[in-house]
This record gives C-alpha cells, sequence and structure tokens, in this order.
C-alpha cells in the first residue's frame, strides 16, 4: 500500500511541475497543484507530500532493492522541488518539521548515516529550485505586507470571526460544514477558517474538538507503545520504523492543521487508518520480553 501511494505521489508531482512549466499558475506565480481530489490545488498538494514523506524516507532505509531506493530518492526530489512550486507558506513549515523529526527521530541510534543520501538531496533540491521571490513569500508568514494575494490579512480575520463564533455556539456549534455561511454572517465573503481545530470547535462544538484531541492522542499512544515494545526486536525492525513514520506524519498533520481548512478531508484519517494498522499487525507479533522487563510487566499486572 505504501508503495503504491508513493509512485502517486511521484506521478502527481511530475504531472504538477509539468503544468508548472507550461504555465498553469495560481494567483499568477504559484503551481496549479497535480490531479483532482487531494493534490488539486497548491496548500492540500503540499500537505500530501509533506505527510508521505516520512513514509518515503522510510522506506528508503528499509528496502535493499536498488531500484526501490531509486524510487524513493526520485520521490524526495520531485515532491520538495514541487512544495517549493507552490509557494504554500504552511507547506515550508511542515516540511522543516518533517525534515527535522525525521532526522532526530527515525535516525537515531547510528542509523542517520543512512539518511544522509536523502536528506542532502532534499537541501539540494531546495536550493536549486527554490525560485527567486520564495524568500518574501517567507517572510510574509509574519509580515502581512509582502502577501500579494492577502491571504495572511483575510486568514487572520477568519480567525478572529471564527472564535466568535465558538464563543456564541459553545455546545453544539453552528452545524458541520457551516462555517463558511456563518461567517458570511460576520461580514467575510465566502471564506472559511484555515485551523482544523478552530473549524471543529465552530461546527459541532468545543466538545467535539476535545475528542478530536484525544483521539489524535490515543493514535500518539498507539505508535509509540509499538516503538517501545519492539525497540529490541531486531526482526520487526520494519514495524518499528514504519510506526517511527506514521508517528512523524502524525505530528507534522497536528502542525499543518494550524494552516489549513481540512477537518473532513482524508488527509488526517488515512494517516489514522496506517496508525491502526500497525497497531493491528503488532498485535499478532507479541515482542519477546528480556528477563527484567518480564519481571516488571509481571509485576504490575493486576
Amino acid at each position: 500500500m505504501l508503495w503504491f501511494v508513493l509512485l502517486f505521489c511521484i506521478a502527481v508531482s511530475c504531472i504538477a511541475i509539468a503544468g508548472y512549466q507550461q504555465g498553469n499558475l495560481v494567483e499568477g506565480y504559484r503551481m496549479q497543484g497535480g490531479m483532482g481530489g487531494l493534490t488539486s490545488n497548491p496548500n492540500d498538494f503540499s500537505l500530501t507530500m509533506n505527510l508521505f514523506l516520512p513514509f518515503g524516507l522510510a522506506l528508503y532505509v528499509l528496502t535493499q532493492s536498488r531500484f526501490r531506493k531509486a524510487l524513493c530518492i526520485v520521490f524526495v526530489v520531485v515532491s520538495v522541488t514541487a512544495i517549493t512550486f507552490t509557494y504554500s507558506r504552511g507547506g515550508f513549515i511542515t516540511l522543516a518539521v518533517v525534515l527535522i523529526l525525521c532526522f532526530l527521530k527515525m535516525g537515531g541510534r547510528g542509523r542517520r548515516s543512512q539518511y544522509l543520501l536523502p536528506f542532502s538531496l532534499v537541501v539540494v533540491a531546495f536550493i536549486l529550485m527554490a525560485p527567486q521571490d520564495y524568500g518574501d513569500r517567507l517572510q510574509a508568514i509574519t509580515d502581512f505586507s509582502k502577501d500579494r494575494a492577502g491571504s495572511g490579512t483575510a486568514r487572520q480575520e477568519a480567525i478572529e470571526k471564527t472564535l466568535e463564533l465558538i464563543t456564541e455556539h459553545p455546545a453544539l456549534g453552528v452545524g458541520m460544514g457551516m462555517n463558511v455561511l456563518a461567517l458570511n454572517q460576520k461580514g467575510l465573503f465566502w471564506d472559511h477558517v484555515h485551523n482544523v481545530y478552530l473549524q471543529i470547535a465552530a461546527e459541532i462544538g468545543v466538545l467535539g474538538a476535545i475528542v478530536f484531541v484525544l483521539l489524535i492522542i490515543r493514535l500518539f499512544r498507539s505508535v509509540r507503545l509499538i516503538q517501545t515494545e519492539f525497540r529490541e526486536e531486531h526482526t520487526q525492525r520494519e514495524l518499528v520504523v514504519l510506526a517511527g513514520a506514521a508517528e512523524t506524519s502524525l505530528l507534522a498533520f497536528c502542525i499543518a492543521a494550524f494552516f489549513h481548512p481540512v477537518a473532513y478531508h482524508f488527509y488526517f484519517y488515512i494517516i489514522g487508518g496506517f496508525v491502526m494498522a500497525l497497531k493491528a499487525i503488532a498485535s499478532r507479533n507479541e515482542p519477546v520480553l528480556s528477563p527484567v522487563r518480564a519481571a516488571a510487566t509481571y509485576k504490575y499486572q493486576p
């Protein structure tokens, strides 16, 4: 399944880059995106590539096939290149978080040399492919005067109005999918809040947002437990590495959720599905406990 997604990401990235070179632009300078669905616009495209990047790096380390390693390298290079062409500020922040986490977490315990090549290619691709005015776009994260389309100011206003909606309808919200219409009544014109947490709280209530956060915490605990229980099991290295990739991708979504209105899109639920699949696999492969760990486990059993 992961290899299939990697091939899809390579194909969509190539299509998006080709369209960018042919002049298929958004706002006159941003890459439009790939095909429909999850990659149909610049921000969604960058989010898709960022969320799968940890899995691509994990597959690079796990596979012994040179051909498959080459596929992973192609994915890393074309996806990072395409992310820069989107000019997505949230995409850049998420990309930075993903790379730092992958290097610190997945490259720990003497394995960082295995990640040296893909990480070097990421840096080279970013330096060589980033447009000349990319720095101005990044400055717009904090300086709205650098924002060509004025989206930063509009998003800030949408956040403020959404917070008003939450205080007015804390219990049940304004209704699922009704954030745009509610903001219309607040004076905004067909705009929506670019924040998953505020989107959920405004539409289904504060309790719904709390349940969503608790679900995320539960998923984090699942992948952390897999890594802890199977850390010493050399035969389960694939399970541990993929669990680390899933944890990194999940954390990347938690960061990206502050910049995207994708509460009901598939991004989070695909990652959650991978986590549950890993959890099911782990449940069928009980780790062999050392005498000390076995004694500790027996001691605290009810």
